[in-house]
């Protein structure tokens, strides 16, 4: 089985692993150099996770090491691991398997300190959580039990807060991001590794399209990569991010939100080479346009008559052809 059919993968697509994926998964586990009785050692879980490329920082390796040992010991059986892996393509259902480890007398409730120390390692799972809290479950939980968490009620949320995003759908239905849509593509944004100061290197940009489900291939992340780092100095700005996130749906609004960020002085036109540099991206973007050139435009009377400029509403109304 390749790497991309691995780990990672069944997250961000929301498809569960098949019976040859999983026994896959089980002979990295099975080969592992601690393993014996059905189990291996926590000591071998970056190993683990290098081998059925779940790709995490050695601080969150850390974390999960922690989290296990201290609820259920320095091993970790396989019938447990295959159990984890048949619904790693959906954090709820992860999380109803780890809360149900929890739940030893089986009442369907967990404590509120346990619920917080698991989506504390959720949140480093799935970057689709974000900075959810204890608080914002608490809020809009209907069932009320001093001190405990319900199973199914945490399962449902962490669920509906995972929802998978697919940043091509939007353009090819033609549809806005809804609101909720946005606040996750922010969470996944924030929780790129070089985020800081609110903006993130363009060294992530292949990143930030796997997880949006937007992904290119070497080459066209390079184009837009270079485009960012010769117009934003090598940095994507949250805000910036933001404003091309609301228009996902329309390449032409795009284009015209990339322009503008670069245009001083607010012409609302771009010569030639403004032109190849930003269709470059665009077909990086929506491979779908290729094909359309400066010629193509300049058949324009307007564009003719402001000597080979080109207005952003044209250049709008190209790509959307």
């Amino acid at each position: 089985m390749s790497a991309a059919r691995m780990g990672d993968w069944f997250r961000r697509k929301s498809i569960p692993p098949s019976d040859e994926n999983l026994n896959d998964i089980k002979q990295v586990f099975i080969n592992l150099p601690s393993f014996q009785i059905e189990s291996i050692s926590t000591e071998d879980l970056a190993s683990l996770m290098e081998g059925i490329h779940v790709n995490r920082s050695t601080e969150q390796i850390a974390m999960y090491k922690a989290y296990w040992e201290k609820d259920f010991g320095d091993r970790i059986k396989l019938d447990d691991f295959l159990i984890s892996a048949k619904v790693m393509h959906d954090t709820g259902e992860l999380a109803r398997t780890h809360a149900k480890r929890l739940d030893k007398d089986e009442d369907g409730y967990i404590s509120v300190k346990e619920f917080k120390q698991l989506l504390e390692v959720l949140i480093k799972f799935d970057p689709n959580l974000g900075h959810k809290t204890y608080d914002e479950f608490a809020a809009n939980s209907d069932k009320k039990c001093d001190g405990l968490v319900s199973i199914d009620e945490l399962a449902d949320w962490i669920g509906k807060h995972t929802k998978v995003i697919n940043g091509d759908v939007y353009r090819a239905l033609g549809v806005p991001p809804s609101s909720f849509d946005l606040g996750q593509m922010k969470n996944i944004f924030e929780a790129m590794s070089s985020y800081e100061n609110e903006s993130i290197s363009t060294k992530d940009f292949d990143n930030l399209s796997i997880e949006m489900n937007m992904e290119r291939s070497p080459e066209q992340i390079a184009t837009i990569q270079n485009y960012f780092d010769t117009n934003f100095e090598g940095r994507l700005k949250l805000d910036h991010f933001l404003r091309i996130l609301a228009v996902l749906h329309d390449k032409g609004e795009i284009a015209k939100c990339l322009v503008v960020a670069t245009d001083e002085h607010a012409e609302g036109v771009i010569c030639h080479k403004e032109f190849v540099d930003i269709l470059n991206v665009m077909v990086a973007y929506a491979p779908e346009i290729a094909g359309s050139t400066y010629d193509h435009i300049l058949k324009d009377a307007d564009a003719k008559k402001t000597n080979g400029m080109i207005s952003l509403e044209e250049l709008a109304c190209l790509l959307r052809k």
